[in-house]
């Protein structure tokens, strides 16, 4: 990797933040970890399993457990084909929203976007954002070990 990411805070209030890792790993690799569902856990340690009720395309719901919580489901909203693509979950008169986009190669730029939405968006930024803020910088140094062909050691 060709930045240490995890030394850096995600950027933005707790209600829209993102945080971007640049790597010597393609946008293809990338694109590859980000979008194995079922490996999600391998690189985020607040997911315990993750799966997808069909192919990886807009409009797929999928349901995710997180280490702390109950298990919730998801629905992919918006796909760039190996560029972005968002997933969005509802949340008590709300949602959560996040956004996942490679921006650049040589090197590859990829950003993780992470948005609540709705009336309870302040009360959900306040409980949820700060952990997210926290493990997001480390969350995207462990994609871009992955799509490096590194080994995680967890």
């Amino acid at each position: 990797m060709l930045s240490n990411s995890s030394r850096v805070a995600a950027a933005g209030p707790n209600r829209d933040f993102r945080h971007s890792t640049r790597t010597s790993a393609s946008a293809a690799a990338i694109w590859r970890v980000w979008t194995e569902v079922g490996r999600w856990p391998f690189w985020d340690p607040e997911i315990v399993a993750a799966e997808l009720d069909g192919a990886f395309t807009c409009g797929v719901t999928g349901t995710l457990k997180p280490r702390v919580g109950r298990k919730s489901r998801f629905r992919i909203t918006a796909i760039e084909s190996g560029r972005s693509y968002t997933l969005a979950m509802r949340i008590p008169f709300g949602s959560l929203i996040m956004e996942r986009s490679i921006d650049s190669e040589s090197p590859t730029v990829f950003t993780h976007r992470v948005r609540f939405d709705g009336l309870s968006s302040p009360l959900f930024a306040a409980l949820l954002g700060p952990n997210f803020r926290r493990v997001l910088p480390g969350v995207m140094d462990n994609v871009a070990m992955l799509a490096e062909g590194r080994i995680l050691h967890q």
